[in-house]
């Protein structure tokens, strides 16, 4: 049996870093990510600088955007040209409104704010590219001297949005409700001590896809991966439900989660909706094309948001490595043939950790990638190469 460690989750890590800071608390947790070292470093430091360097995470950003304007004073948050070209806009509006000034600038945000104050009306925030909108302002809505209501009407990855509202209720005792979001004034994080994130599920399907591949050409081992819950809150263990789709045998217990058998081969999944866990969407396409038959996956819309397009991106790796496939607004397909002849040529993940591991899959199934941007991975899942072997 094989053990196989992945990080904590950084979507949990990120929230719980936010609501600690308004606290004496410490995290515990297993092989950070950029994500979650470059928020760990501009919570640590906004004490005795002005300037902070956030890079390409989109929750570490958009969460301690937030969190700084609550502080009386003059900020400038740098990051990454892509990330700072993503929707970001409900987000200033709704800090805006909060009457913190926001500047946009070629190289980051400049936020001036004398803390956070009463809106004039209940704010309406607009979440539909990204529940991580609505996720900052709540994290952020500890202690304040007013009662604060918005409304979050149409959030896209709720389930991302529900972990939010699980993360403040553990952290406060209180716990929002979903569409009408009204934070009573003073309230505090209550739970004190040492806080551990649990293992992430995202990494997990990562090292799942790889898997399926080795045991698509005879190579299988039995696995472990630590710390894996049944009961997880995180959208991405819904991958499970595929694994019982093609007859693996898998069983939970105080360790983790134990794979005790792959398939050899597997069928096409004839629609799989993905809309509350788009990051399995770059593995499980190509995991799909190394089945039988057409598949299509559905809820990805907001995927072109992300780090790259990640919807473009996936066709064009699959397109590469001769499989027959393509996508409409809404969904997309491919023919999956576990027979399709092994080829070699390049492909640039772009920066984008979830794309480098797309790749990965297509190597342990035996084509030859030359892989730029592979160490890309560090952003969620440093040791993910190693790990690999």
């Amino acid at each position: 049996m094989k053990v196989i460690s992945v990080p904590s989750s950084k979507s949990l890590w990120n929230r719980y870093q936010i609501l600690a800071s308004f606290a004496d608390v410490s995290i515990q947790g297993r092989d950070p990510g950029l994500d979650v070292q470059v928020l760990q470093q501009a919570l640590s430091h906004w004490h005795d600088t002005s300037q902070f360097e956030l890079g390409q995470g989109g929750t570490s950003f958009r969460f301690f955007l937030a969190r700084v304007s609550r502080l009386a004073g003059t900020w400038l948050v740098r990051a990454d040209p892509v990330l700072l070209a993503r929707p970001q806009g409900p987000l200033f509006d709704a800090l805006r409104s909060l009457g913190v000034s926001v500047e946009i600038r070629p190289d980051g945000v400049e936020l001036e704010s004398q803390g956070w104050r009463q809106p004039p009306t209940k704010l309406v925030l607009d979440s539909r590219v990204s529940s991580q909108f609505a996720s900052a302002l709540l994290l952020s809505a500890i202690d304040l001297p007013f009662d604060f209501e918005f409304e979050v009407p149409q959030p896209s990855s709720v389930d991302y949005w529900r972990m939010t509202l699980n993360c403040f209720e553990v952290a406060t005792g209180f716990r929002p409700e979903e569409r009408h979001v009204r934070i009573p004034r003073n309230l505090k994080v209550t739970r004190g001590g040492s806080w551990t994130v649990e293992t992430d599920w995202s990494s997990a399907w990562s090292v799942m896809g790889v898997r399926l591949a080795m045991s698509s050409r005879g190579s299988f081992e039995p696995f472990l991966v630590p710390g894996l819950a049944a009961d997880s809150t995180q959208p991405d263990s819904r991958c499970v439900e595929l694994l019982g789709l093609w007859g693996a045998q898998w069983e939970f217990s105080s360790r983790g989660l134990m794979v005790n058998h792959l398939p050899s081969r597997w069928r096409a999944v004839s629609s799989f909706d993905l809309g509350s866990a788009p990051d399995l969407f770059p593995v499980l396409a190509v995991v799909l094309a190394l089945g039988d038959g057409k598949s299509r996956i559905t809820g990805i819309s907001n995927l072109v948001h992300k780090e790259s397009n990640r919807i473009e991106e996936v066709r064009e790796l699959l397109t590469q490595a001769g499989f027959d496939c393509g996508h409409d607004s809404e969904s997309f397909w491919v023919e999956g043939n576990p027979l399709s002849p092994r080829t070699s040529f390049q492909f640039d993940a772009h920066r984008d950790h979830r794309m480098a591991m797309a790749a990965a899959v297509l190597q342990a199934g035996g084509w030859s990638v030359n892989l730029l941007g592979a160490d890309s991975v560090r952003k969620s899942f440093p040791s993910f190469w190693e790990v690999m072997g």
